[in-house]
């Protein structure tokens, strides 16, 4: 970057030359790190605040706020309570199955045995009214809402007639204690978070109940005071998306003022819809004893402000110099397509595309929800394995191994495991099967990959296979599909096979080379003799 240097600039030189070089190269390093439109100063970027705070600096003041109107939006905006729905669903769905993976086939089933019971009998959930995979839905609801969600272990006693002593309490994040702030010489307490000299997280500040419900708790002192209690009985699930940060942001932060808007603008087209469908009169004219009156003369019970109630079909003549002019409110000519606009900036916002926030399918075909579903699965896929399956499903699975080997409901402690996501709904499933039909053929997608994809176990769908193909062969029936030896021999979808393909095409090239050599054979004998 060239610039030249200013009658001040010279002067200095030839007084000071070393203070007069400082000053040349301070403004040089200044102009480079202003080349950045972003670090500029200006009237454009004059209201542009911004701090260099650290996550849990910038997120610590605005949490509890956050919470709040985040919880109010899902309740009361419908377009929020969508999109709840839809990112809640999409990652769970009907829940996220573990299948233990030790190597051993029996114990593979003793421990898979001891999770379905421990989970269908409902003993998992605290509360007693969830299901495990209940439990992981309310779970990644409450994180999307509240920005992160405590599982608590409690354990019970042998005595208490449970198969596996172990529950689950689901907890709203407001349980941290975000006032307890130290800072020790083995470590530093963070909005509630205590840890070691490391940065490992050595426990929770925890209040007894949720602060939202002291009201109603007798000891109020007691339910403020928050009491420690050991990482290990907690499971913090959240979306982390800076280094260091302790605590979660609601999913809806970036799209609150939005959708607030949202509400209000939409609120202010429905007054003006309901004004417009009025007849409202301005009235203008004489006044005083002789003043006509144009409807049904009340007063306003508590003001004595003058009211006149108008009647349908009513044929109104007035008094020279009187003037009744209604009313017509004006309303934004493109409303829907401003709206429609907004929809997708808070589509945007939330990783999802326009249809999924909206439910409008308007001009919407298979080619192009495929296009704009890629994204958001990514995003979905993304959470799964990155957040939600090692930073909730997999403590409590460990938690479950060693709970069920205490207990003895399995002989070994084994903490192997394979996690299976359902699969996202499919817009055209004949293409679908097709496509996972072509990647097996050509070797690039295995069966039970296949299987996987659906969140089922291969391992029993294949026992269920072969268990349902003997009973249908005792039975003597057959099915369209069955190509076993002795089955319907049904022709198969027409997808060639890779081996096939590949000897076709070399035969057709092994027909074309021999041919073409031929044609220069004969080229050649020809010239060499002209008369053959």
């Amino acid at each position: 970057m060239s610039r030249e240097l200013s009658m001040l600039d010279r002067l200095i030189l030839s007084v000071a030359p070393t203070w007069g070089m400082n000053r040349v190269r301070a403004r040089m390093i200044t102009d480079v790190l202003l080349s950045y439109d972003g670090a500029k100063t200006g009237r454009r970027t004059d209201g542009w605040i911004t701090t260099g705070a650290d996550a849990n600096a910038e997120i610590g003041p605005d949490l509890t706020r956050l919470r709040e109107r985040s919880r109010d939006l899902c309740r009361n905006n419908s377009i929020a309570a969508r999109c709840l729905s839809v990112l809640t669903s999409s990652t769970i769905g009907t829940g996220i199955i573990p299948q233990a993976a030790t190597g051993d086939p029996e114990l593979n089933k003793a421990i898979d045995d001891a999770f379905w019971r421990w989970s269908d009998d409902r003993e998992c959930d605290a509360d007693g009214d969830l299901d495990f995979f209940g439990v992981q839905r309310l779970a990644m609801r409450t994180i999307i809402e509240s920005g992160a969600v405590l599982l608590r272990f409690r354990h019970r006693r042998p005595t208490d007639g449970f198969f596996v002593p172990l529950r689950l309490q689901t907890m709203e994040p407001d349980f941290i204690d975000m006032s307890a702030t130290t800072n020790n010489s083995g470590g530093d307490t963070i909005q509630g978070i205590e840890l070691n000299a490391l940065g490992e997280r050595v426990g929770f500040y925890l209040f007894a109940k949720h602060p939202g419900a002291v009201g109603s708790i007798r000891n109020f002192r007691a339910a403020w005071q928050s009491k420690f209690v050991p990482a290990s009985e907690i499971v913090h699930g959240y979306r982390k998306d800076r280094p260091g940060q302790l605590h979660g942001v609601p999913w809806l932060a970036p799209a609150m003022l939005l959708l607030r808007d949202m509400d209000e603008y939409n609120e202010a087209e429905i007054v003006r819809a309901k004004m417009a469908a009025c007849l409202s009169l301005f009235v203008t004219g004489a006044e005083g004893p002789g003043a006509s009156v144009l409807g049904t003369e009340t007063s306003e019970f508590g003001t004595g402000k003058r009211l006149e109630k108008m009647r349908p079909g009513m044929i109104l003549y007035g008094r020279p110099g009187e003037d009744a002019r209604p009313i017509v409110p004006t309303g934004h000519a493109n409303f829907a397509e401003y709206m429609k606009f907004l929809l997708h900036i808070v589509a945007v916002a939330l990783d999802l595309h326009y249809t999924q926030a909206s439910g409008d399918l308007t001009a919407v075909n298979y080619s192009s929800y495929r296009a704009g579903d890629r994204d958001f699965r990514g995003a979905i896929e993304a959470f799964r394995w990155l957040y939600f399956i090692p930073m909730v499903c997999t403590p409590v699975w460990r938690r479950f191994i060693d709970t069920a080997y205490a207990a003895g409901r399995i002989p070994v402690a084994a903490y192997g495991v394979n996690w299976h996501p359902p699969q996202f709904a499919s817009v055209d499933p004949v293409k679908d099967a097709l496509s996972d039909e072509r990647e097996m053929s050509n070797g690039t997608l295995t069966w039970p990959d296949a299987v996987a994809r659906k969140g089922n176990d291969p391992a029993k769908q294949l026992d269920v296979i072969a268990e349902w193909q003997k009973k249908a062969d005792q039975a003597g029936v057959t099915f369209a599909f069955d190509q076993r030896d002795g089955g319907s021999q049904a022709a198969p979808p027409a997808i060639d096979e890779p081996a096939k393909q590949l000897t076709a095409l070399a035969t057709e090239r092994t027909g074309a080379r021999d041919r073409y050599w031929t044609i220069i054979e004969l080229d050649r004998r020809g010239r060499q003799c002209p008369r053959c």
